[in-house]
């Protein structure tokens, strides 16, 4: 895969997780929403695991035909939600 194919799959994964996530009421949908548990994540902090809105895409496999569907989870539920090893096999930041 070129360096151009990798990131701009990179960017369609990370804008798919974004799309998504949950609105939030009175705040843009371009800067901030809501992952699944209802945690606040905001765009630029992605991958910043020292922030309070960090988060990471989650990739999931959905339907019959498993494909992938892509969620962004917030970095204090990453743990949470995949234990240790999980979370190294199941959370991307590319």
């Amino acid at each position: 895969m070129s360096i151009l194919s990798t990131l701009f799959a990179s960017k369609h994964r990370k804008l798919a997780a974004w799309q998504n996530a949950r609105l939030v009421n009175g705040s843009d949908p371009k800067v901030i929403r809501q992952d699944d548990t209802g945690a606040m994540i905001r765009w630029n902090d992605y991958a910043d695991r020292n922030s309070n809105w960090g988060w990471l895409i989650e990739r999931r496999q959905s339907g019959a035909r498993g494909r992938d569907e892509f969620r962004a989870v917030h970095c204090q539920n990453v743990a949470k939600r995949a234990g240790l090893f999980g979370g190294l096999l199941r959370f991307s930041t590319r």
